[in-house]
C-alpha cells in the first residue's frame, strides 16, 4: 500500500534523541524533552487509518486534541521543521511552509540555474501507486488540487475535520497530500 511504502519504516528521531554507546540508562535530551511536554491524560487511541499508524493516535477527539498530541520543533537542518508526536515521541520531517504570492515566486526564480536537466512528463495512473515507485524518489508531481493548501473531500468539510479521511478520496489532490502527511499535517 502507498502507507506501507512511504510511511511503515519507522523513522529515527532526529540527531541528538540516541543515547550514545557507553551512556545507556541515561535518558536522551530529546527523550526527556518529549516527556516534559507530554499532555496529561491519554491520546485519541489509534485507529486503523495513516495517520494513527504515522502519529501513534487518532484524530477523533477532535482539532484541539488532535493538536495537543503533536509538537513543531526544529528540523534536522536549519530551516527546517519536524512535527512530533507526543504519543510516540517520533518525529516526521515536514520542511518549511510558507505561502507566497506568484510575483514572489517569480522573483525567487529569477536568474536561479540548476545543473542537470528537467525532464517533464504528462502522465496517467493511479498516483499514489507513482509515488510509491522507487525510480521516482525525490521527483516532483504537479497534480489537481484545490489550491488551499489542504484538501477537502466535500462541500461540507472543515480543516478542523482532520485528514484522515483523505484516503478515502481517490481524486489526486488528497492522494498527493497523504504521501507527505507530517507537512499535510503541520499545514
Amino acid at each position: 500500500s502507498l502507507f506501507d511504502a512511504g510511511f511503515g519504516a519507522k523513522r529515527p528521531r532526529v540527531e541528538g534523541s540516541k543515547v550514545a554507546e557507553g551512556e545507556k540508562g541515561k535518558e536522551a535530551p530529546a527523550a526527556k524533552d518529549a516527556a516534559q511536554q507530554r499532555p496529561a491524560g491519554r491520546p485519541p487511541p489509534a485507529r486503523d487509518d495513516w495517520f494513527s499508524k504515522l502519529f501513534g493516535f487518532s484524530e477523533a477527539g477532535g482539532y484541539a486534541e488532535t493538536k495537543r498530541w503533536l509538537r513543531v520543533v526544529d528540523g534536522p537542518q536549519p530551516g527546517l521543521q519536524s512535527l512530533e508526536s507526543l504519543a510516540t515521541g517520533e518525529r516526521f520531517g515536514c520542511g518549511h511552509f510558507s505561502a507566497l504570492t506568484l510575483a514572489a515566486l517569480r522573483e525567487a526564480g529569477r536568474g536561479v540555474r540548476l545543473p542537470g536537466r528537467l525532464r517533464v512528463t504528462n502522465e496517467l495512473g493511479d498516483v499514489g501507486a507513482k509515488h510509491a515507485m522507487k525510480e521516482n524518489r525525490h521527483a516532483v508531481f504537479q497534480a489537481a488540487s484545490q489550491f488551499n493548501c489542504l484538501e477537502f473531500v466535500g462541500p461540507n468539510v472543515r480543516p478542523e475535520d482532520g485528514v484522515a479521511g483523505y484516503a478515502m478520496d481517490r481524486t489526486q489532490g488528497p492522494c498527493c497530500a497523504i504521501t507527505c502527511g507530517p507537512g499535510t499535517v503541520f499545514r
